[in-house]
């Protein structure tokens, strides 16, 4: 390229201007083709092409391309390579590079010279697995003698972390769910929010790895996604604000504006309000299958929350399960849990004791999870429920319900 330097000088009687341009080049430019992405055995042809721009090198420019690598990659072949390119032309060269089993940044080195003329040009190449990130999450419960976990992966020692967690107390399962939340790399609104409730929940618990700053920045980022998917309709798109509204996530979603509110949080009136508008649509239909039923208990509870009063719903809900000839399993049905909670919130207690004594801890697998509901969901749940509303029951379900979650995470 070209620089161009102008000066004005100005007296009471005069001005001048002077002005000069300079041509800005290298002696050399190099220009390689290098991929982005190794993984370690992998061996790649790398093109790499010279312009020789030295002035007065004439018709028999002798260039030398020297490759240098870091300790992450191996050169296979052509690391010192002599080309005969006249003044102004161009000439190409191929590297052959093998990766090694070391991960991380690696780069290569180009130098062009001739004689003590030189152009030096670095590229970096990411060097990954062939397989992505995962992270294991493995739970035991020790009564007596021991428990071994083998680890029977070929796990790369560059980025690899192994953590153990022990304690008297079950909280210490949400170490590992934590760290595996953190690492999940998907993105629809009801994975955003179960990555966004630890640090909601257990965020002021410092041996947990939060700071104010980064709860603060947890709620502040899944808010602003949260606004960026609420419909018209107060509910919640699954990746975006755009077709409708998906009816589980949309619930769980506000399930955790209620929870950063009753923590202090300063959730944004209109987007409670819009989610206050989607559960009464939800609770007003009539249901036709368990699930629907069930998600219309779970809008009951949180307009509960919101401080309404839902007695004469309940009872609307209470006889469209007996029309469908649900009642038989719904007594046991987390759903049956979610309208004891609301009673327990209005101070009837005779109706919440009636809803709640037969939900206990599932211990049979009962199905695929279908309509973000299984055995865990269930029992999850039921341990948050009995927490919260009805602690006199919680001794009495709390080491089933634990169980599952460790035989859970045994199995993987």
């Amino acid at each position: 390229g070209s620089l161009r330097v102008m000066a004005v000088a100005v007296s009471p009687e005069s001005i001048g201007v002077a002005r000069s341009d300079s041509y800005i080049r290298g002696d050399f430019i190099i220009t390689p083709t290098v991929p982005l992405v190794l993984t370690p055995g992998d061996e790649a042809l790398i093109g790499v092409a010279v312009f020789n721009n030295l002035k007065g090198s004439g018709k028999d420019g002798k260039v030398h391309l020297q490759v240098k690598a870091s300790e992450q990659l191996e050169i296979v072949d052509g690391a010192d390579v002599d080309l005969d390119i006249p003044e102004t032309k161009e000439k190409a060269a191929t590297i052959k590079v093998r990766a090694k089993d070391s991960l991380g940044v690696a780069n290569l080195e180009f130098i062009a010279s001739i004689k003590d003329k030189k152009a030096h040009l670095k590229e970096d190449i990411s060097l990954r697995p062939a397989t992505p990130f995962r992270t294991l999450v493995w739970g035991g419960m020790v009564v007596d003698g021991a428990e071994k976990m083998e680890i029977k992966r070929s796990i790369y020692p560059d980025f690899a972390r192994r953590t153990v967690a022990l304690s008297f107390l079950p909280l210490s399962l949400a170490h590992g769910l934590t760290e595996f939340l953190t690492d999940f790399p998907y993105g629809c609104t009801e994975q955003l929010l179960s990555k966004a409730f630890p640090a909601l929940v257990l965020g002021d618990k410092p041996d947990f790895g939060f700071t104010p700053e980064k709860r603060e920045k947890a709620f502040k980022t899944t808010i602003a996604t949260l606004r960026q998917r609420q419909m018209s309709d107060g509910g919640f798109g699954l990746y975006s604000a755009y077709g409708k509204s998906v009816e589980f996530p949309s619930i769980y979603a506000i399930h955790y504006l209620l929870e950063a509110k009753d923590r202090g949080y300063n959730v944004p009136a209109d987007m409670q309000e819009r989610a206050k508008a989607f559960l009464r649509t939800l609770i007003n239909r009539s249901p036709t299958e368990i699930f629907e039923a069930r998600s219309a208990a779970y809008g009951l509870y949180l307009l509960a929350r919101f401080g309404q009063s839902m007695g004469n719903e309940i009872t609307t809900l209470a006889k469209e399960i007996i029309a469908l000839k649900l009642n038989k399993e719904w007594d046991s049905d987390i759903g049956s849990l979610y309208m004891a909670s609301a009673y327990k919130l209005m101070h009837q207690e005779n109706l919440a004791e009636k809803y709640a004594k037969e939900v206990l801890p599932q211990s049979n697998y009962f199905g695929l999870f279908e309509k973000y509901h299984d055995l865990y969901i269930h029992n999850a749940m039921l341990v948050y429920l009995l927490a919260k509303h009805f602690p006199d029951r919680l001794k009495l379900v709390s080491e089933g319900a634990v169980k599952s979650f460790v035989a859970m995470l045994k199995e993987g």
